[in-house]
């Protein structure tokens, strides 16, 4: 649920009915507490286990999924802090990335589950600058690191998706254009990703479907949109990543009612 925004930042509350998030990844970064309980996070090619007293920092496209516990009369939650990338680099000056997921600060935890979970006043907006001077002082910040190759695929993974989302993704092809074989193709973007291209797709399709909504567009033009063959397919990966159907995700960004989903298989 989006609780504030203002000039690609949003403030969100998560609470998945799942007991984690299943594979899936941001435009965004994205700073985030755990309201309660216990999450263990797979980060890319990374594993760790989180409590009540860190921040994590997630990057834009990195892949990540989470199991959570919590006690039986618990229901675990987490808030998090949405950045557009260009808010990040004109505050810092240049393109940035966290080089590390987690920092332990239980002070700037607690801040932002007040932003979160209080209501929203006058002073959001000031509270909200506060917790990212602080968080931005204390990160592990530095400029992006990534490498020519995996900037090439990336590319080209994009531009199959903007050229004919419908069209399944064809790793050979994406490996002749590298001039590798698919085997090596699949290999490296695996190590450098963490995840596999056939997934690291669904993953960009999933965001694309995000930002078509947050647009205006409706779910059934969406699903065409991105490639699914129907709405019900887009409904259950949505909602397995965001927590949150893709009419209400559209609902909550234009503040308006539910639009209608027709989601029966």
């Amino acid at each position: 649920m989006r609780i504030w925004a203002q000039e690609g930042i949003e403030v969100f509350v998560s609470a998945p009915t799942s007991g984690g998030f299943a594979r899936h990844s941001h435009d965004e970064f994205v700073i985030s507490a755990n309201v309660c309980g216990v999450e263990q996070v797979r980060l890319d090619r990374r594993r760790f286990t989180l409590g009540t007293d860190e921040l994590t920092l997630y990057n834009p496209g990195e892949v990540q999924s989470c199991k959570t516990s919590v006690n039986d009369d618990e229901r675990w939650s987490c808030a998090s802090i949405y950045l557009d990338p260009d808010v990040v680099s004109r505050r810092l000056g240049y393109d940035a990335e966290f080089h590390a997921p987690v920092v332990t600060a239980p002070q700037l935890r607690a801040q932002l589950l007040q932003i979160a979970l209080a209501p929203t006043d006058a002073s959001t907006p000031h509270r909200v600058e506060q917790l990212l001077y602080s968080v931005f002082g204390v990160a592990p910040l530095g400029r992006t690191e990534t490498s020519l190759e995996l900037e090439r695929a990336e590319a080209w993974l994009f531009g199959a998706i903007a050229q004919d989302p419908v069209e399944p993704l064809r790793v050979a092809d994406v490996a002749a254009h590298l001039g590798w074989t698919r085997e090596t193709f699949t290999r490296r973007f695996t190590e450098t990703t963490g995840t596999p291209p056939y997934a690291w797709h669904l993953q960009a399709r999933l965001r694309k479907a995000r930002r078509l909504l947050s647009e205006g567009r409706a779910p059934s033009e969406v699903t065409t949109a991105v490639g699914f063959v129907d709405q019900a397919h887009l409904h259950k990966h949505f909602q397995a990543v965001y927590a949150t159907t893709p009419g209400q995700f559209r609902a909550t960004h234009l503040g308006s009612e539910v639009y209608p989903e027709n989601h029966a298989e």
